[in-house]
């Protein structure tokens, strides 16, 4: 069944929860927006910032082409958690920015990392390594872009405190997608043998 003949409910169950991964994730970084930094960052740390909602979308639109109402919620709990987590801990650890040029007391744990791995890890363990290794390499990019970068927006304990916290909610919150093992079925009468193969892609 094709995503259009989708009928209108099955619809708003895989889009709901798709749309609030989306809406956590801008509004946990809304004050960026609001407040721009005044430094000049790389292609290396604006490609880093791209990757933080671009991976939150693909891994939104994988759920949307496997049809998986399931897995929607699931990414929605998982990634919901490690936002709402995230930007708890920054308020009350106070953690100051390793580099930047007015005082920031928001350094652990990372946000952009955070959404990175929980995308990942909900890849890798929803549907596999064939998804998770490319998604993982991706949100190892994006925490490496935080530390590395012309500015020093976080230090490698940032980084890996987010990627732990987002991986630890999604092993909490996904299950593995069940596959479909194909059927064989034989048959024979009057001798006449017939063999059948049947899988669901």
């Amino acid at each position: 069944m094709e995503l259009h003949q989708l009928d209108m409910k099955m619809k708003f169950k895989l889009w709901l929860p798709l749309l609030l991964v989306l809406f956590a994730s801008a509004k946990a970084n809304a004050q960026e927006f609001y407040d721009p930094p005044d430094y000049e960052t790389s292609f290396f740390e604006k490609s880093g910032d791209v990757l933080e909602y671009a991976m939150p979308a693909g891994t939104g639109l994988i759920i949307l082409l496997e049809k998986d109402i399931k897995g929607a919620k699931q990414f929605a709990l998982a990634y919901g958690s490690t936002i709402v987590l995230t930007y708890a801990l920054k308020n009350v650890i106070e953690k100051e920015r390793p580099q930047s040029n007015k005082p920031r007391f928001d350094s652990f744990p990372s946000g952009h990392t955070a959404s990175a791995f929980s995308s990942a890890s909900f890849l890798q363990r929803r549907y596999g390594w064939q998804y998770g290794l490319p998604a993982y390499a991706l949100a190892t990019y994006v925490g490496i872009s935080r530390v590395e970068g012309k500015v020093q927006h976080h230090d490698y304990v940032d980084v890996l405190g987010a990627a732990a916290i987002a991986v630890g909610f999604t092993y909490i919150f996904t299950s593995p997608r069940a596959r479909e093992i194909p059927q064989v079925s034989f048959n024979s009468r009057d001798k006449q043998f017939l063999i059948s193969w049947n899988y669901r892609f």
